[in-house]
């Protein structure tokens, strides 16, 4: 299954949101020329060169570029409770947990608590 791309966010990456470019390589510096009036004024440092971009990220209107920017997918791990239904088929229910403890003090029915990883 091919990743989802977050689009690039210029106000989150000005304010330290990791970037990366459409190939999953690190995006380490982003600023903005805030004078310039015409053309790509966001410039970013990628394997320590530096590259300019539209507000969109995009190094050319929609065409896709490898160096396009996006915003760096956030893993996050909860822990969910796992039920048998009467049918005998497995169900999540419950909510998701920041914590096995928590998950654990809902635990009343269920058959086990798993940690779970997943990206935004």
């Amino acid at each position: 299954m091919e990743k989802k791309l977050k689009p690039f966010d210029l106000e989150a990456a000005l304010n330290g949101a990791e970037v990366v470019t459409r190939t999953g390589k690190e995006v380490t510096e982003v600023v903005v020329l805030k004078t310039m009036i015409y053309g790509r004024n966001v410039l970013a440092v990628i394997d320590g060169n530096l590259y300019s971009f539209n507000q969109n990220g995009r190094v050319d209107g929609d065409m896709g570029y490898p160096n396009d920017l996006f915003m760096k997918p956030q893993q996050v791990t909860k822990w969910v409770n796992i039920y048998s239904t009467t049918s005998g088929h497995l169900s999540c229910g419950g909510g998701l947990f920041d914590t096995k403890e928590e998950a654990l003090d809902c635990l009343e029915g269920s058959i086990d608590t798993i940690q779970i990883t997943f990206e935004l």
